[in-house]
């Protein structure tokens, strides 16, 4: 039976290879209709779903100049990244929608980025260079479906700039605060036919100052410093008016000193080296030639009735319509090292490959289609390799019904190597949109969504803490919401949530009989964690010098204490201004709300107040674009607020800054 079960994935896997080397091989000679997508990204995969997303633009981005990624996503509802407003370089929690790291999935340009050596199997937020971004897109829900494990409270995708310009253009820029704080970065751009560049290097450093709070004990804790060196380019080559390839290559190196605890200062470093090499290839399809005998394989190795009918919808698909597809690989070697009273060295190598074809088999249906494989390794302290392996298939169908009402539904299949197991995820998503005027509608939608977030590898294998008997961590989810579209100046959404998390996975302390604590293990955790909540948020260009934007988030936690940390409720407002054609002006507020959180000995909780955080931001240009001055203030009314106990945040702080192209 465990052979069976073996040869069984194998033919499965090997016919989804035939299938997708039958899709690049054949498909891009075939003409097609010139109204097909010009591409697969977040924004189109959702337009027609039940989700909501929101975007930071490049506009965005220049002003609230100076601002990290995730200070950035701080301002955006729902959004709470622990750390951002602590010490530069303090190690971050993404909470989008009462989840955490592991339940939310991060992409670059579209390509899964993962760590394999941490607990949560993230990718660090502190890694980006904030001037290599053009957007930032976030969706928040379940959508493991269309993107694997891990997606289960938000999807993030950070788009790199591309370049537009003909001859190499060069931009420098120096940035200068708080805490002896410093930024320098140079970036080249180009295109030469159809060959386009971008690539630039930064290094920021910080004297920072103690992250644990000194408490009763008055100054003396040392400073937690930081230092952030990185290299990244990306180069696209237009192989043909339909097909493009696409590399980006990055080298990051982060140190950063770190305490032992809350209330407790220590010297303890903390260094991080990642190296990630992608490749994305996009082009068009059309009926493809090997797509049946490509299906018919899959048929055979189907033994189920739901393998059964995933495949023949993969061999439907490929053999009917035109569209496009996009073919994703890459590669990330991490190296992940504590030096303190506990020292850890581990090593950290994934693999992801994804082929995904979105094709439209006509005007009422269309059709996405995908396969995703996963390597991970780690190799911890004591030498020893740990490694998982994913299979995915998964299928996405978007039914236009009518010109007013559609139904997005999909479903994903993997196969796990590690656990020996085979999960099935599922979504469906009713639209309705219902015209105002001529540039005014109304969409009315929802979903139902089913995800999972595996173990990593560091919680299976990590020593003194590893569980190799961890089950997948499973949840179901659905919303209800609405948006508003009034031209194009005013945009207001509004959602209900709920979600429903079993097997959730945490560290848990383990007592003697005598109730002395003698460590700690990550386990499943016995019954359900649940959550609902209110979102919403308006976006509304006054005229083209006036922006204003404000957002609104309400979470009811059933169980609290499975939700530390995690604010209950969060509401900002942000404007921008332009004083002149050549100066612009931006304020943003944030309240966080209320939090539960444990005391260190871990024997009370204590209930953290709420708080309040208010950024200014500016920028002039001088001699055209050509030289620009921008600063910005940080916490300006020097609030004291706590936003993790134990540890001190930011007081007001600045940072000014000036770019120059050459």
């Amino acid at each position: 039976m465990k052979y069976s079960r073996e040869l069984f994935r194998i033919a499965v896997v090997t016919g989804l290879l035939w299938s997708f080397w039958s899709m690049e091989a054949h498909g891009q000679n075939n003409e097609s209709d010139q109204n097909d997508n010009k591409g697969i990204t977040m924004e189109s995969l959702v337009a027609k779903a039940g989700y909501t997303t929101h975007k930071i633009t490049r506009k965005d981005i220049q002003r609230l100049s100076g601002f990290t990624v995730a200070e950035l996503l701080n301002t955006l509802p729902g959004v709470h990244i622990g750390g951002a407003v602590g010490t530069p370089g303090s190690a971050l929690t993404y909470n989008f929608r009462g989840g955490k790291n592991r339940q939310t999935l991060i992409l670059l340009d579209g390509v899964l980025l993962n760590d394999p050596s941490s607990l949560a199997n993230d990718y660090d937020l502190r890694l980006p260079d904030v001037s290599m971004i053009e957007q930032i897109e976030v969706l928040k829900g379940g959508a493991l479906a269309l993107y694997g494990s891990g997606a289960v409270a938000a999807v993030i995708n950070i788009q790199l700039k591309e370049s537009q310009v003909g001859k190499p253009e060069y931009t420098v820029s120096q940035s200068l605060g708080s805490f002896l704080s410093s930024n320098t970065m140079a970036r080249v751009e180009g295109r030469s036919f159809r060959f386009g560049y971008v690539a630039s290097t930064s290094l920021g450093i910080s004297r920072g100052f103690s992250a644990a709070d000194e408490g009763d004990l008055g100054a003396g804790f040392g400073n937690d410093g930081f230092l952030k060196f990185s290299t990244r380019a990306k180069m696209t080559f237009d192989k043909s008016q339909e097909a493009k390839h696409q590399y980006n290559f990055s080298f990051d190196y982060l140190k950063s000193g770190y305490d032992d605890g809350a209330f407790m200062d220590a010297d303890n470093q903390f260094s991080l080296t990642q190296f990630n090499l992608s490749r994305v290839k996009t082009g068009r399809v059309g009926k493809l030639k090997g797509g049946a005998g490509a299906g018919g394989m899959l048929l055979m190795s189907s033994p189920s009735p739901t393998l059964l009918g995933n495949s023949l919808l993969s061999a439907l698909g490929m053999s009917l319509g035109t569209g496009h597809y996009r073919s994703k690989l890459s590669l990330n070697l991490v190296n992940r090292k504590f030096d303190s009273s506990f020292p850890s060295n581990v090593n950290g190598f994934s693999v992801n490959y994804n082929n995904e074809m979105n094709r439209k088999i006509s005007r009422w249906l269309s059709w996405i289609i995908g396969f995703q494989s996963q390597w991970n390794f780690m190799k911890n302290p004591n030498k020893n390799i740990s490694w998982s392996i994913f299979f995915s298939n998964y299928q996405q169908l978007a039914f236009q019904i009518s010109p007013e009402f559609s139904i997005t539904t999909g479903g994903r299949m993997t196969f796990y190597k590690t656990l020996r197991d085979i999960n099935f995820v599922y979504n469906i998503n009713p639209t309705y949109t219902l015209r105002l005027g001529s540039d005014n509608f109304l969409k009315l939608f929802g979903s139902y969504a089913t995800a999972f977030v595996a173990p990593t590898l560091a919680q299976i294998a990590t020593p003194r803490f590893g569980n190799g008997s961890l089950d997948v961590e499973e949840s179901t989810s659905w919303e209800i919401g609405s948006s508003l579209y009034l031209g194009k100046s005013f945009t207001i959404n509004l959602e209900y949530f709920n979600r429903t998390e079993e097997n959730a996975i945490d560290l848990v302390t383990l007592y003697d009989e005598f109730g002395n604590r003698i460590g700690a293990i990550y386990s499943n955790i016995d019954g359900q964690r649940e959550l609902s909540g209110v979102e919403a948020d308006f976006r509304y260009e006054v005229n083209s010098s006036f922006q204003l934007s404000a957002h609104f988030a309400k979470y009811r936690f059933e169980n609290p204490s499975m939700f530390y940390q995690i604010p209950d409720l969060k509401y900002g407002l942000r404007a921008t201004y332009n004083l002149s054609r050549k100066t612009n002006f931006g304020l943003n507020y944030s309240h966080f709300g209320e939090r539960e959180e444990l005391t260190p000995d871990e024997t009370s909780t204590i209930s953290l107040r709420g708080f309040n955080v208010v950024d200014i931001s500016f920028a002039h240009e001088l001699k055209g674009r050509d030289l620009v001055i921008n600063g910005a203030v940080r916490n300006l009314l020097n609030e004291g607020f706590v936003d993790l106990y134990g540890f001190k945040r930011r007081p007001i702080s600045f940072n000014i800054g000036i770019a120059a192209k050459l």
